[in-house]
């Protein structure tokens, strides 16, 4: 997305999340480089950009959209972050209790993907026609070899 941007474009964000989902230094170079192709990020009902001013009022309103925007990213990072210490507090307490069990695997995907690597499909593609991430593909295919060797 950031090679096709061009100056005037507006990226219409529906949450801040993907965005937030990144360590803060990496999302505030993200929006670094939204601005220095000239782009905007509007996030309906949060930050929603106006009509360009000119003068005096449009540096204004630029100014505070930007402060608005860092302070939203910095919100919903520290939110992202506590969500993911507690998951980490409740699982690991699941676990000293014995009850924790883990996501179950997928098993009939799992067969799936290492039956479709045999006849020749690429990761990509295997990814793409199960609807799974390249990683997951990689992760259980590494998983099938060491299997296999052991």
């Amino acid at each position: 997305m950031l090679a096709d941007l061009n100056k005037g474009d507006i990226i219409i964000a529906e949450h801040l999340d993907r965005i937030t989902r990144l360590p803060m230094d990496k999302a505030e170079a993200l929006m670094a480089q939204i601005e220095a192709k000239g782009a905007k990020v509007s996030v309906p009902g949060l930050i929603d950009l106006p009509k360009a001013e000119e003068g005096m009022t449009g540096i204004v309103i630029d100014a505070m959209q930007a402060m608005l925007l860092k302070m939203a990213l910095y919100q919903c990072r520290a939110d992202y972050e506590t969500r993911r210490e507690r998951q980490r507090q409740g699982i690991e307490v699941a676990k000293a209790k014995g009850t924790y069990k883990g996501r179950k695997p997928d098993t009939v995907a799992n067969a799936k993907i290492v039956e479709l690597r045999a006849i020749g499909y690429t990761i990509a593609k295997i990814a793409d026609t199960l609807n799974v991430s390249e990683s997951q593909v990689k992760l259980i295919l590494k998983k099938e070899k060491a299997e296999k060797s052991a």
